[in-house]
């Protein structure tokens, strides 16, 4: 187990990305101030931008729960061939085929009572 936990490390991460967006926007309003032309980003405020990217992307590898394999042969050896195509949350119990049983039964239960009147 890690010492930092993963979530620690994105929230620090982002506070660099942050503290890197605030930076470029200093430098560029010393820049307006003292009249000087944009020649791009200082090499530090580069720097701190990708070491907070890369803090945040093992951040986020770090907060995730165990991985799973690639391979369905290590999930699918456990089960039996009558169970894979057994797909139970595409099951509806609820739809129009409620409505086309009722409206059949009520024609047939008309039917065998106007028979009977008959």
């Amino acid at each position: 187990m890690s010492l930092i936990p993963g979530n620690l490390l994105i929230i620090l991460g982002l506070a660099g990305l942050g503290h890197t967006a605030f930076s470029v926007v200093q430098h560029r309003m010393y820049l307006k101030v003292t009249e000087q032309e944009f020649n791009g980003i200082p090499a530090d405020i580069t720097l701190q931008c990708l070491l907070s990217l890369l803090l945040c992307c093992y951040g986020v590898v770090k907060s995730t729960g165990k991985f799973k394999e690639i391979r369905a042969t290590a999930q699918l050896a456990k089960k039996s061939f009558d169970s894979l195509s057994n797909r139970s949350s595409f099951r509806v119990f609820r739809h129009r085929g409620q409505a086309l049983y009722n409206m059949d039964a009520l024609s047939v239960g008309q039917r065998s009572a106007q028979q009977g009147v008959s």
